[in-house]
């Protein structure tokens, strides 16, 4: 039982860490193309 709870948790904080870069890579896209429309070389 414990090491299923254990795997389980694993594998969600993997998701979750896999999720969450996501989103960054996505803001991160968004403001950088924002901050280079708004302010170009």
């Amino acid at each position: 039982m414990v090491t299923i709870v254990l795997s389980y948790f694993d594998l969600h904080f993997k998701y979750w860490n896999y999720f969450e870069k996501l989103i960054v890579i996505r803001h991160g896209t968004k403001f950088a193309l924002n901050y280079a429309i708004r302010m170009p070389d």
